[in-house]
């Protein structure tokens, strides 16, 4: 089981579901330098054309 954190009321949980909607990861993904999709992730947030 892994530590998870409700988007709604900002508590942390271990149970998939809080506040009547999904949790979603309590950390960040590991940062690797030999990353493939970091032009796909820039794209998404706006940062790259």
């Amino acid at each position: 089981m892994q530590m998870k954190k409700c988007k709604k009321c900002l508590k942390y949980t271990l149970k998939n579901e809080c506040c009547g909607e999904k949790t979603g990861a309590s950390a960040p993904p590991k940062f690797s330098i030999e990353d493939r999709f970091w032009k796909q992730r820039m794209k998404a947030r706006g940062l790259l054309k």
